[in-house]
């Protein structure tokens, strides 16, 4: 059985990361029926990880999807026939993209899409014994990262830096 969100303990409301009054533009669209979505607090989630990462005004996209849709994805663009929780689709490529903010140029950057599965993503909250809305925050994390340059592909030393910076996101936010 699939998890279903629960309200959130009083620590989990306080949120203590930092504020911003950067302009970020955040698309969210949510194309599944079956789990709620607190777009707010997802729009909260990311405007933080992009103000952690010293990121400046750019454009971002967030999908939500269902397994069957994020399954056709992964077959059309990694040639991976099956569902999975987060794809990233960023705008830039290789050394441009490590690590960096985006430079300012005028008008917002479009920094990518990342398109996350609320199946999979509640169905791995339950195999990994957390809440829906902590194991999102954690794939959120993931997913912006992979816009920023982060690939835990590359090698061995990239994903523990990967790692390092998911967790310092992580413990920073979801308080």
């Amino acid at each position: 059985m699939l998890a279903t969100p629960r309200k959130k303990p009083p620590h989990a409301r306080q949120n203590s990361a930092p504020s911003t009054s950067r302009p970020f533009h955040i698309a969210i669209s949510d194309r599944q029926r079956t789990y709620p979505l607190d777009v707010a607090q997802v729009r909260t989630w990311t405007t933080q990880i992009l103000t952690m990462q010293r990121c400046e005004p750019l454009e971002v996209s967030l999908l939500f999807v269902n397994d069957q849709a994020i399954r056709r994805l992964n077959r059309d663009y990694r040639h991976k026939d099956r569902p999975t929780n987060v794809l990233a689709f960023a705008m830039r490529d290789g050394a441009d993209a490590r690590h960096s903010a985006p430079e300012p140029l005028g008008d917002p950057e479009h920094l990518g899409d990342v398109v996350i599965s609320l199946a999979t993503t509640a169905r791995e909250a339950a195999e990994y014994g957390r809440r829906t809305d902590e194991h999102l925050l954690i794939l959120l994390i993931h997913g912006l990262l992979h816009l920023l340059g982060y690939d835990h592909e590359r090698s061995d030393a990239e994903q523990r830096r990967m790692e390092r910076r998911e967790r310092r996101l992580f413990r920073a936010i979801w308080r």
